[in-house]
């Protein structure tokens, strides 16, 4: 997480479609119910506010987004994202949560 702090960490409020208390998992590291995402035309934004550590916002925007497929995250079918580049980690979410994103098609789900 704190290589995407580091390159996308944003002071921006987030605007767009709002899905609160949501699992993500970011590489290995999986956040049940404590993210906060929001999608607009541009790119997602992504809060993390875990028990023990609060993540400042960030925001990705769908250009940094290589690839898109489908995976699954507590046997739920989820989406998986891969950035540009590589060192960044994967970021899944559940693929009902990513549905109620308007802006970007995920072709490989």
């Amino acid at each position: 997480m704190s290589a995407l702090v580091n390159q996308f960490q944003t002071s921006e409020e987030p605007h767009g479609t709002e899905i609160a208390k949501t699992t993500v998992q970011v590489g290995a590291v999986r956040y049940r119910q404590c993210s906060k995402l929001f999608f607009d035309a541009n790119g997602f934004f992504l809060e993390i506010k875990f028990i023990f550590k609060r993540y400042p916002a960030i925001f990705i925007p769908w250009s940094m987004v290589k690839e898109c497929r489908q995976s699954s995250l507590f046997g739920s079918r989820a989406v998986q994202l891969e950035l540009i580049p590589e060192k960044f980690p994967t970021i899944r979410f559940y693929e009902d949560d990513f549905r109620q994103n308007q802006f970007y098609e995920c072709n490989g789900a």
